[in-house]
């Protein structure tokens, strides 16, 4: 994973560390998608020194639609996101994020899953360095045992600015109702 604005071809590090939560508004019916928010912070854990993180603390609000048919689940969501600027400190950038998923369960404990997850930033005259939009691609497998979701995947940037190729790993838990 490397950032182009810093000396150098390559850098690796950890990512920014995000808390969040997702609060179902409206459960799932045939009818009709589950509809939820989800909101959190990103912290700035990653490397600022090897260009990796913005040193940063972000702020954001999405709503949240998912309905499964058959085997094919898919979830999107939308919302506002507020920037910390890393050249000021100071006058967040306000961007839209954005995201689309779709999961085919291959099997009951394993399915395979694309995403797109990005960023627009078209509230702002002029966009700071470091918050220009963004956009990820994701294919991904992902392992569920009981109430464990284990992910794995392997991504690829939109933009000049994104990573061009990476790794994810995740761990999920899911709270019973």
């Amino acid at each position: 994973i490397g950032n182009p604005l810093m000396a150098g071809d390559r850098a690796s590090s950890m990512d920014d560390f995000i808390i969040a939560t997702k609060i179902r508004l409206a459960s799932e019916t045939s009818s009709r998608p589950a509809l939820g928010v989800r909101f959190g912070t990103k912290l700035p854990t990653a490397s600022v020194d090897k260009g990796v993180g913005l040193g940063t603390t972000d702020f954001f609000a999405t709503f949240l639609l998912a309905k499964t048919v058959q085997s094919v689940r898919t979830v999107g969501n939308v919302g506002m996101i507020l920037l910390g600027n890393p050249v000021t400190g100071q006058d967040p950038a306000t961007t839209l994020g954005f995201g689309l998923s779709v999961a085919r369960a291959l099997t009951n404990e394993f399915e395979v899953v694309g995403e797109l997850n990005g960023r627009l930033t078209p509230f702002e005259k002029i966009v700071p360095l470091g918050l220009e939009s963004r956009g990820v691609l994701r294919f991904a497998g992902r392992y569920t045992y009981s109430m464990l979701r284990l992910d794995f995947g392997v991504l690829a940037g939109i933009t000049d600015r994104d990573p061009s190729f990476g790794i994810s790993a995740g761990a999920t838990y899911v709270i019973p109702r």
